[in-house]
């Protein structure tokens, strides 16, 4: 029960009733008298009247369930050896049989076999003979049918195991793919920010050299400013003095104009809000250099003091360019001029 309800393919309550009824049908059909003699007279040959293993009918039965199913829920290893069980039994059966007859014959002396009677008229053993000979033959085209059956199965079975087996070689082909894939955008990823890292590091490195180079070039000012002190303390003539006094007063002047420095402050907050200088440029490209740079210092969010000594102007003069550069902004009067900048 084990075998037939679980090994083979697993049951359920209606598909057992199946299987029940049909081995009652069939063990009907090999052992009615009856339905044999009715056959017999509409002039088809009659079934043969032979014992009928109710287990093989139950495992056939079985196998048709499957087929309706699904050849994939039949457990072949299960059925093999259940056929294989089959034909070694009656072979096994039949030489041991053989042997144990030899050996009572021969060793105790017992006749086993005689002589069949020869009928007197032939005519009597024809028809049981054709008969006969018409199971047989039925009985050869069934097995015949069964073996082709069974072998249709099993190629059907391994065309969908090579199927299945295909369809997983393409799955992990295209796995393996993706995962490559993934790799490839993560090494770049990595080169990426490797090359970030790099630029980052020598930006820093740049400015380094810059605050480097500006203490030097500061402390030779200071120092150039020292000995024009000291040559103004020498001086023995007021008139020599008072020049000199006014030359380093408009060098210091000049100095203070830190028209280097300003360039490279522009120059980086250009570089970092780029799309805005694009956009300021591309909207409104009649603006100044000088109005650009007052955007940009309004975009910062910077006093007007500030804005002032950047700009090198008086704060009034930061009000009045505000007020120039809303007009040339097409803005009205209640506009508010920052956050126009800061939406564009």
């Amino acid at each position: 029960m084990q075998t037939i309800g679980n090994d083979i393919l697993s049951l359920n309550p209606e598909a057992a009733i199946v299987i029940v009824l049909a081995q009652a049908l069939v063990l009907f059909l090999f052992s009615s008298s009856t339905f044999s003699e009715l056959v017999a007279k509409t002039g088809l040959p009659p079934l043969p009247l032979v014992p009928v293993s109710s287990t093989q009918v139950v495992i056939g039965s079985i196998l048709g369930i499957g087929l309706v199913k699904g050849v994939r829920e039949i457990k072949l290893k299960a059925l093999g050896g259940v056929a294989i069980g089959w034909i070694a039994t009656p072979v096994i059966a039949g030489i041991l049989t053989f042997f144990m007859l030899f050996f009572m014959q021969n060793v105790f002396d017992l006749q086993i076999t005689k002589g069949v009677p020869v009928p007197d008229d032939p005519g009597e053993a024809s028809l049981p003979a054709r008969t006969i000979d018409m199971v047989v033959y039925g009985l050869l085209i069934l097995l015949a049918v069964i073996v082709l059956s069974l072998i249709l199965i099993v190629f059907r079975q391994q065309k969908l195991r090579w199927k299945t087996t295909n369809e997983l070689l393409v799955q992990q082909n295209q796995n393996y793919i993706v995962r490559q894939s993934l790799h490839e955008m993560e090494v770049k990823t990595i080169q990426l920010q490797k090359d970030e890292l790099n630029a980052r590091l020598e930006n820093k490195r740049k400015e380094f050299i810059d605050i480097a180079l500006n203490l030097s070039e500061q402390r030779t000012f200071l120092e150039q400013i020292l000995d024009e002190i000291d040559r103004i303390t020498k001086a023995s003539d007021r008139t020599e003095a008072e020049l000199l006094f006014r030359q380093l007063s408009a060098r210091i002047r000049q100095r203070m104009s830190f028209t280097t420095e300003k360039e490279n402050f522009y120059s980086q907050i250009e570089q970092v809000h780029k799309d805005f200088q694009m956009k300021l440029t591309a909207g409104f490209p009649h603006l100044t250099l000088q109005e650009k740079h007052l955007a940009m210092l309004i975009r910062l969010n910077l006093s007007t003091k500030e804005i002032a000594t950047l700009l090198n102007i008086s704060p009034k003069s930061v009000e009045v360019a505000r007020y120039r550069l809303k007009k040339k902004l097409n803005l009205q009067q209640d506009d508010n001029l920052a956050q126009f900048i800061n939406n564009l």
